[in-house]
């Protein structure tokens, strides 16, 4: 099979989006990307993504794919769980701290950081409008993260989403305890959470 077809079937795979790391892990040398770019098979949507000419775009999943140790949390998260109504004007996503990336906030993202161990907890995958897949952190992971950063966020939005969880049936109040005693806002998650309920 010619290198050509191996980025095709790349593409099919991966949901119409690939990346310079994908390619080079499969042994093609990079020219063939610029070469089908000037053949206008495939059109570079950031650096180091590929999006199918056929395919729609997909923000949420580029935005993943350019920075794959970011997981959607904050407002984006409780956006994706329908935990509040509130539309993000930004995407909000954590990292494992040491990784650092400038050109975040020109790309419109928001980013928090935490320890390695604590990254991990709580990811879950969902996806997109188009089908693809993303990762965000569950609910009760997204109530924690709010409340911890809470006096750098919309302060109604933090009610609201407090309000909207506690009214879920299937909230989890349990992993919702063990996420606010990990992440040390177990004071105030009862403060806010007594009035509520």
């Amino acid at each position: 099979m010619d290198y050509k077809n191996k980025i095709l079937q790349l593409l099919n795979i991966n949901n119409g989006l690939i990346t310079t790391s994908q390619i080079v892990a499969q042994g093609i040398p990079k020219v063939y990307l610029t070469r089908m770019i000037r053949q206008g098979l495939i059109e570079r949507v950031s650096r180091g993504v590929y999006l199918d000419n056929d395919a729609f775009d997909d923000e949420l999943y580029r935005l993943q794919m350019t920075y794959q140790r970011g997981i959607y949390s904050h407002g984006t998260a409780l956006f994706l769980h329908d935990i509040t109504d509130i539309t993000p004007l930004y995407y909000t996503m954590t990292f494992p701290t040491g990784y650092n990336v400038p050109s975040l906030k020109n790309r419109g993202v928001t980013s928090f950081y935490v320890n390695k161990l604590k990254h991990a907890l709580g990811i879950i995958t969902l996806s997109t409008n188009q089908g693809r897949p993303i990762r965000t952190y569950n609910r009760e992971r997204s109530i924690v993260d709010i409340l911890r950063n809470r006096n750098q966020l919309d302060s109604d939005m933090v009610i609201q989403a407090l309000r909207s969880y506690v009214n879920r049936s299937d909230r989890d109040l349990i992993t919702l305890m063990e996420y606010a005693k990990t992440f040390k806002v177990s004071r105030v998650l009862q403060e806010r959470i007594e009035v509520l309920l």
